[in-house]
């Protein structure tokens, strides 16, 4: 075993960039993303209120790559039981919200399934200097309109 793979860092094939575990992580990222941002395309983003959300998709990932790129000496793998509890009260909210058309709970367990994943990736010290991205992203949850009522009423 050589030295790399006792201290636990991902050896990637030049030409791939990622780990194969990366690879399945982005993989069920995509599958839980694809029907969640098509709804908010067909229902949110038309909107008035909610129109500035794809600028703030594409802007928000650009910042991420970005702070992501610098904070390549950081990078250490998160601890597995907080990912673990993440993922599954994430994901415990995200299939509430997917099953009975909450549309800003399933946006929220979307979100913090995706912030799970990139600390079990990056750690806890790396996620903290790119907190600007992380919560910036968070505009991408809906509000409720009950919540909206009553802050506007």
């Amino acid at each position: 075993m050589t030295e790399a793979e006792r201290s636990g860092v991902h050896i990637t094939h030049p030409r791939l960039p990622l780990a194969a575990g990366d690879l399945a992580l982005l993989l069920g990222l995509a599958v839980l993303a694809v029907p969640t941002v098509l709804a908010l395309g067909q229902q949110v983003w038309t909107t008035e209120a909610g129109a500035h959300g794809p600028i703030v998709l594409a802007v928000g990932a650009w910042l991420l790559v970005r702070g992501l790129a610098s904070v390549k000496p950081l990078v250490k793998p998160g601890s597995l039981a907080l990912t673990a509890a993440g993922l599954l009260v994430s994901l415990c909210v995200y299939v509430f919200g997917r099953a009975f058309d909450f549309l800003s709970l399933e946006v929220a367990g979307l979100y913090g399934a995706g912030v799970s994943v990139l600390y079990s990736r990056v750690g806890l010290r790396a996620l903290v200097h790119i907190w600007f991205p992380v919560a910036y992203l968070a505009f991408l949850v809906p509000p409720p309109g009950w919540l909206m009522d009553q802050l506007t009423g």
